[in-house]
Order: C-alpha cells, then structure tokens, then sequence
C-alpha cells in the first residue's frame, strides 16, 4: 500500500505523532495508513506543509467573456463593470448607508451549477485557441497543464483548515491538458433546494451589494446570473493553470483598455458584521473568510477586497478595504500562505500522476473525511445521453483545432 504526501513524494511508513500544528485538530492522529488503501491523497498536518512555498502567480490576462441571464456565453465585454468612486476612498474604512432590500420582488437568482461555468469556458477556449498555443505550426495541443475554474484550486488551498467542507472534482485528459471540474454531490444539491428562506436571502444580498458598488439603480433588480469573467494563466510551481475568475468591477482611475493583469481590479464582499465581543466569531471570521478572500485574489492577481459590513436585516453603514497582501498577517496566525499553496502543489502532482496512469479514463477525486481524498476511476460514459456526468462535452473534443473552432 502507498499513500500520496507532502509535495508530489510517496511515503510507505505511518507518520509520528508530532504536535498538532497550527489550525490542526486531532483527526491528524493514530491514523494508519493501510487503513485507507490505495488511490488516496492522506492530508497531513499544516506543520508538514511549512517548507518553503512554490511558486505561484498568475502570468496574465488573455481574455474575457460576458455571461447573460440565461448563462449565455458572449464573447464580448458587456459586463465589465466600475466600482463607484464613492467607494473607492482612500481610508481603510468608509461609512456609507446601504439597503441590500431595495428593488427585491424584481430580483432574478443564481440557477448555475459549477459545470454550466466550465462550459463557457470551452467556449471561449473554441474561439481563442491560436492565443494558448506556443507554435506557429499545426496545433495538436493547448500549452497549458490544467484548465479549470478557480474555485477548484481555492478549494484544495483550503483543505488544512476547513476540515468540514466536503467535495468532489472530475478529471479528464485530453491532448495534453487536464480539464477538472467541481461536482455538487446529490446531498448538496439537496440541501441548496431545502435551504431556509434566510439563507437564499444572504446570497442575493450579495449580489445586491456588487450591484450597488457598480453603479446599479438600487431599485432595480438583481440578475445573480450575470458574470464577466477574465481568463489569464496561472504558474502554479511547475504546473501552468487556465482560470476564468468572475471579476467584480474596476477602479475607473487604473483601468486601462489593454489591461494585461487584473491589478486594477477590486474584488467586493459583502459579510455580516462581526461582533468584536465573541472571539469564537472573530476568530472564525480571521481563519475563513479572510483564508476565502486571500486564496482567491493569490489566484487572480487581484490586490484589494472592498467588504461591506451588513446587519441581520440587510443593512450596510461600513465598508473596509483589505489589501491581499495583508489578509495573512489580520489573520493572527490562524492560516499560512505557504501552508495552502504547498498542498495546492502537492494535490495537483497527485492528480496528473493518476489520470496519467490511466489517460483515456474520467477520474474522480472526493474529500470523504478530513484527511482523506480518494481516487476512482468514473465508468466511461462517452456517446450516451445520460449517466455519469462527463467533464467534457463532445462538442468541444469534436471541435478543438478543428476548421469550426475557427468561425
């Protein structure tokens, strides 16, 4: 039996029982390791993940996309947006008085799953396939190692320490590349359709608040199915990442119309206020909502978060803007960066070497428990109108490089 850890290395021996390390629990104990078999990535404690961080930024923006209410991909750019310059002031916080329930029997909700966003992708990638190869002869491959959407990544970067966050990602190999995509399993499904009233009203609340920094009629409706999306590569340690992030707006006095990295972009959240007198909420707010925010600006090359402050009835009277950079240190220690880009590294060496050892196979890898993620191969499915999901449409393997993907 063998077992994948720490950096891409196989390790045949049970592991000491060293201290805990930081943000770890005691599910990193007495735990065998042939109790879990093979085709198993066994996380290990942050404190094993502490060695010197990979590299990994983003290489820049190749393109962008709009998607429509109906998620219809246009390649276009419709929907880029600009932060308010109201908002943008130079103080870390602002006060403002917003109403997140204006204009709410007009609003439209989120419908997409994470597979519906991997498909516009493959189709701005059908449109722009000359931009991601790196010959001027006939192409038979995208220069490109992995092709996802960022909350795959973001994901994995928070395995150390949201240890309750269960998910499942599908793999397929096709001319050289790894297209991953996220899954909601059957119970989270199930749960999304179950969730109180509440809970749908905090998430239109966030896309209200996007909807008002962007200079959106706050009587008006929201469509939450509104996106524009920027597609840059990622150098990820040896590995090079195609990402499409959606993007919130721009700061209107750096954009430019060439803009080549999305550092003048700002990313906006919206949270509910943290009450400074339970430190079990402050704590819980510093190790994931900051680990959330830092994971995903890294991946983007976005330097700033705006966040507005919301009470239990959908008030904002504060903003706050963080810079990237600092997000670990307001962190207390509670997450490192090095710690979340190790195990990103670590995870995807351990994806390449099982799809490669079976490249005409859809693969599945899916946190069972804390510690364990496993590997299995998905029944081929290829030509039939249902069953298993399958990463990639036919469409797209029929056309990639085709005389069509040109048009």
């Amino acid at each position: 039996m063998s077992y994948y850890h720490r950096g891409g290395r196989f390790m045949g021996e049970r592991r000491g029982r060293g201290g805990r390390g930081r943000g770890a629990s005691n599910f990193y104990h007495d735990r065998r390791v042939d109790d879990h078999g093979e085709d198993v990535f066994l996380v290990g404690k942050p404190s094993e993940y502490r060695q010197d961080p990979p590299i990994v930024q983003p290489l820049g923006v190749i393109g962008c996309y709009s998607v429509d209410e109906d998620r219809t991909f246009g390649h276009d750019r419709t929907l880029l947006k600009f932060i308010e310059p109201q908002y943008l002031t130079k103080e870390g916080k602002t006060k403002v008085n917003i109403d997140l329930n204006r204009g709410w029997g007009k609003n439209s909700p989120y419908t997409a799953m994470d597979e519906d966003s991997s498909l516009n992708l493959y189709q701005w990638i059908l449109n722009n396939s000359e931009t991601l190869v790196d010959s001027d002869d006939t192409p038979t491959r995208l220069d490109v190692d992995f092709i996802c959407m960022r909350r795959c990544l973001t994901q994995i970067m928070k395995i150390p320490y949201n240890v309750k966050e269960r998910w499942a990602m599908q793999a397929e190999y096709f001319r050289g590349t790894i297209y991953l995509v996220r899954y909601a399993s059957p119970e989270e499904l199930e749960q999304r359709k179950s969730a109180p009233p509440y809970m749908k009203k905090i998430s239109m609340w966030g896309h209200k608040f996007e909807q008002i920094m962007t200079g959106g009629d706050p009587d008006e409706g929201v469509c939450a199915n509104e996106e524009f999306r920027c597609v840059l590569k990622v150098k990820v340690d040896n590995f090079s990442c195609l990402l499409a992030p959606e993007v919130d707006g721009a700061d209107p006095e750096l954009f430019e119309e060439d803009f080549k990295d999305l550092s003048s972009f700002i990313t906006v959240k919206c949270n509910k206020e943290v009450d400074t007198t339970d430190a079990f909420k402050v704590e819980c707010f510093r190790k994931f909502k900051l680990n959330q925010w830092w994971a995903e600006n890294k991946l983007s090359g976005i330097p700033r978060v705006v966040v507005g402050f919301r009470t239990e009835e959908g008030q904002i009277y504060r903003l706050e803007n963080y810079d990237t950079d600092k997000l670990p240190t307001l962190a207390k220690g509670l997450w490192e960066p090095k710690v979340s880009l190790n195990i990103l590294t670590s995870f995807l060496a351990f994806v390449k070497k099982m799809i490669m050892e079976a490249p005409e196979a859809v693969h599945r890898f899916e946190r069972q428990s804390p510690i364990v993620i496993r590997h299995s191969i998905v029944p081929s499915v290829r030509g039939a109108a249902e069953g298993p999901i399958k990463v990639l449409p036919d469409w797209y393997r029929e056309q990639l490089f085709s005389p069509s993907d040109q048009e």
